[in-house]
């Protein structure tokens, strides 16, 4: 069995997503807010977004969670 990330997301699942979302061209992408910076990788920044070591290193860690640039933005907008 695949070891899963802190989130339950295995790599080929990541890889499997990611690499989906990424193939729909920047033409695509840029029409979108959320995808919008995607569009702007240059291929290197996608191949290492794909990678087996980021996916270890940065995801299943969740070390993501404390990016100084995720922190300025609050995206959540809880429910009462």
């Amino acid at each position: 069995m695949e070891n899963s990330s802190l989130f339950g997301i295995t790599y080929n699942d990541w890889k499997t997503f990611v690499g989906a979302y990424l193939e729909q061209g920047n033409n695509y992408m840029k029409n979108y807010i959320y995808s919008y910076p995607l569009s702007k990788l240059i291929l290197e920044d996608k191949k290492r977004l794909l990678s087996e070591e980021f996916f270890n290193s940065y995801i299943a860690s969740g070390l993501f969670l404390n990016d100084v640039e995720l922190k300025k933005y609050n995206t959540i907008d809880p429910k009462k």
